[in-house]
């Protein structure tokens, strides 16, 4: 998988990464990375007009094993613990 992002990342704390893609999220929860991404767009919906929410939810993409381009987000820690406080438990 080829993620089409400047995420951070090293072995020091100072050098951990600054942001988390919306499929590393998805394994951490046990959900669909589908079911996430819906989780993510209703967050940005009702945060739209109030927040910026490219402080928090970054759109990018990635390519699957058979090379095609899909969907993903990139979440700041702040954007994790909105996600986490905000996601749909159905």
């Amino acid at each position: 998988m080829k993620m089409n992002n400047n995420k951070k990342g090293g072995g020091s704390i100072n050098e951990l990464p600054q942001t988390s893609t919306s499929l590393e999220v998805a394994e951490m929860v046990g959900r669909t990375h589908d079911n996430v991404l819906k989780n993510i767009r209703k967050i940005i919906k009702q945060m739209s007009g109030v927040k910026n929410h490219e402080s928090y939810f970054s759109e990018t993409s990635y390519r699957n094993s058979q090379n095609k381009e899909l969907p993903c987000h990139l979440l700041t820690k702040i954007g994790c613990e909105l996600y986490s406080n905000r996601m749909d438990w159905d």
